[in-house]
């Protein structure tokens, strides 16, 4: 509680050396506002909708905390009921689908500088040559490492990331099962057993969904020699039924069992586990209550007083791992993603710049400095890294050691295709991973299974060209897969449903898992 009132009291005081600029109305104008951040994240929203509307007589935000994971089932059954708000917090994985279907507002017209933003956060809130959406948070995964426990084993992180065979061998000497008791047991990493942490180890063998990088069915290049490699990596470290015996450094993750997305944070926070692939959006969370991280929380676990090593500098990023080849070529890395705000086409055509103006503050240089102060959030604004706020406060956004450490794998990050289908795709692979994760079906059925499902959605529903629609084009409907999400699981069903044009809304599909955050369970929405 003392924690919320002191971030609540330093963001006012913050916000107030900012001012929202004013933007008349003719009458009083309330604005609907849906926004998916849990506490950590959405503790700032109080103070931003106060500041916005003190500086705007007559507008009132009606905003509404949605959980991450309801929010696209939540939204769709807004949009049949016609009572969808006016601006969504949306993840971007979520936008090119609605787009396809017409549902967003674009926003080139408007008022704003969309060359202040990162190439990828434009271009992943973009479809068909329109912008749908005004990018509020970068989200990649970062490794995160415990800088005592490899300082203890005399391993030193190199210059550019460990290599995946280094970074096996780091692993597996800070893995120590010899205690009797279970529970002693220490491990080097923990991939959680979800598709999304995968990630890195796919893109890192040089694996992709597709070759040349355009969501087509004739361009799936899933079948690879490197989709093989980066399976049997995860089966070797996991330790699992399909490892390679002649692997030296197998086994270096807890059990199966145990893979779950809260003992991925509990055991890192609590020095269980020494190194793990997490985003932006748990970092406040180890700062204010993992006993490695914070004096306060180990003395609570562990009593008596916390050693000189305990505290934040004790929380380690690195890049994540590579493949470098004998020519020279380094793969590694994963594809970013992150949230944007986006309005609805519903909103009426008198309100949409007073909706705007709302949408651009909150993703303004104002909130993005209280993100990056309060809860460490990778801004998508180039300016965010180099302006000298006037805040009177010593925060320095280029100087922040934690936003950095996820941009290291930014330099690093996959241009995933922008394609309502991409999700899709990803979900058929996510839930197939899951199966093999459970040591139901080998590697070759794993990536067979999601071909034939790959195949056979786009045998019933066919193609959706991502060029720009030409002066003869209409504007209809047309077919949209949206995600929505579980904390834990990757576990999810696929099941296109008859597509049109003309009605308004035929069927929800379940399309599979998606990677962003945690592990989502995907669903596809046509309307």
């Amino acid at each position: 509680m003392k924690n919320k009132v002191f971030i609540f009291v330093f963001a006012l005081l913050v916000v107030s050396a900012f001012r929202a600029p004013a933007l008349q109305t003719d009458a009083d104008t309330t604005i609907s506002f849906w926004y998916t951040e849990g506490a950590i994240e959405g503790n700032l929203y109080d103070t931003l909708i106060a500041n916005f509307e003190s500086t705007h007589p007559g507008v009132t935000i009606d905003a509404r905390q949605i959980g991450y994971f309801d929010t696209e089932q939540s939204y769709y059954n807004a949009l049949i009921a016609g009572t969808e708000p006016n601006v969504l917090r949306a993840d971007v994985t979520w936008i090119t689908n609605w787009a396809n279907q017409k549902v967003f507002e674009p926003l080139d017209g408007y008022d704003w500088k969309t060359g202040d933003y990162l190439e990828d956060a434009i271009r992943l809130v973009q479809w068909r040559g329109a912008t749908y959406g005004i990018p509020q948070v970068v989200d990649t995964l970062g490794m995160m490492y415990n800088k005592h426990t490899l300082e203890t084993a005399g391993i030193t992180v190199p210059d550019g990331g460990f290599t995946f065979d280094q970074f096996a061998s780091a692993a597996y000497n800070l893995t120590d099962l010899t205690s009797i008791d279970q529970a002693n047991w220490t491990y080097g990493f923990n991939l959680a057993h979800m598709s999304y942490h995968f990630l890195p180890i796919f893109y890192g063998h040089g694996a992709k969904y597709f070759s040349p990088n355009s969501v087509t069915q004739k361009n799936i290049a899933l079948d690879s020699q490197e989709t093989k490699d980066a399976i049997q990596y995860m089966d070797n470290l996991i330790g699992n039924k399909w490892q390679d015996p002649t692997y030296a450094y197998k086994g270096v993750t807890p059990s199966r069992d145990l893979q779950t997305y809260s003992n991925l944070n509990e055991y890192f926070m609590n020095g269980k586990v020494a190194m793990i692939q997490q985003g932006p959006w748990e970092l406040r969370n180890f700062l204010d209550n993992a006993p490695m991280f914070n004096k306060t929380a180990y003395e609570s676990l562990f009593g008596g007083t916390a050693p000189n090593w305990v505290g934040p500098d004790n929380l380690g990023f690195m890049e994540v791992p590579k493949t470098v080849l004998n020519n020279g070529t380094t793969y590694q890395g994963m594809h970013i993603g992150g949230h944007a705000y986006v309005m609805s086409k519903k909103v009426p055509q008198a309100n949409k710049p007073i909706v705007f103006e709302f949408m651009k503050y909150l993703a303004g240089p104002e909130a993005n400095y209280l993100r990056g102060k309060l809860n460490h959030l990778v801004s998508p604004l180039k300016s965010f890294y180099t302006s000298d706020f006037d805040t009177n406060d010593s925060y320095v956004p280029a100087n922040d050691t934690y936003i950095q450490g996820f941009r290291l794998n930014l330099d690093n990050s996959f241009a995933r295709p922008v394609h309502p289908y991409f999700i899709t795709m990803d979900g058929f692979f996510a839930e197939e991973l899951q199966k093999h994760l459970l040591e139901e079906q080998d590697i070759a059925d794993t990536i067979a299974h999601t071909l034939t499902k790959w195949n056979n959605y786009f045998n019933q529903f066919g193609e959706i060209d991502d060029h720009l629609p030409t002066s003869g084009e209409t504007s209809g409907t047309s077919s949209v897969t949206s995600t929505a999400s579980t904390a834990s699981s990757i576990e999810t069903t696929a099941k296109p449903t008859p597509y049109s044009e003309f009605f308004t809304v035929l069927a929800l599909v379940v399309s599979g898992v998606v990677f962003f955050r945690r592990r989502k369970q995907v669903k596809c929405y046509r309307i």
